[in-house]
C-alpha cells in the first residue's frame, strides 16, 4: 500500500486526496490502491473526466464518513470539572460531510450530463 500526493493536482489521484482532504503523508486515510479502485469503479459510467474524478470523491468521503462514525471519531464536549470528556461524532460535522458529498455527487452527475456519458447515482 502506498501514499502519494501532487499539490500541482496532475492525476485525478490527487485530484480525489484533495477534495477529501487526505493531503498529509503523516495521516493518511485512505491508499493510493483504494483511490485508484475507487477511480476504476466511477470509470465504469464515467470513462475520463470531471464526473469520474467527482464521483470517485463523493465514493471516498461517504467511505471516511461511515468509517469515522463507526470508530467514533472526535471529541462532542469536554466538562473541566470532574474532567468528563464525551467521545462522539459532532452532528455538525456530519452534516457538513453530508453536503459535500451532494455536492461532489452532483457535480459528477452534471459533468457526465455534458459529456454525454450516463448517471452513477442521482444527486442528493
Amino acid at each position: 500500500m502506498s501514499f502519494s500526493y501532487d499539490l500541482s493536482i496532475p492525476t485525478e489521484r490527487d485530484f480525489v486526496r484533495l477534495k477529501i482532504g487526505d493531503t498529509d503523508p503523516t495521516s493518511v486515510s485512505l491508499q493510493n490502491e483504494e483511490i485508484d479502485a475507487l477511480l476504476a469503479d466511477a470509470g465504469l459510467v464515467y470513462s475520463t473526466g470531471p464526473a469520474r474524478k467527482y464521483s470517485a470523491a463523493a465514493t471516498a468521503l461517504g467511505m471516511l464518513l461511515t468509517r469515522w462514525a463507526s470508530a467514533g471519531k472526535g471529541v462532542v464536549s469536554i466538562q473541566v470539572s470532574r474532567l468528563n470528556i464525551h467521545q462522539g461524532v459532532d452532528q455538525s460535522a456530519v452534516q457538513a460531510i453530508e453536503a459535500e458529498i451532494a455536492s461532489l455527487k452532483a457535480m459528477a452527475v452534471a459533468a457526465g450530463a455534458a459529456s454525454g456519458a450516463g448517471v452513477l447515482f442521482e444527486a442528493m
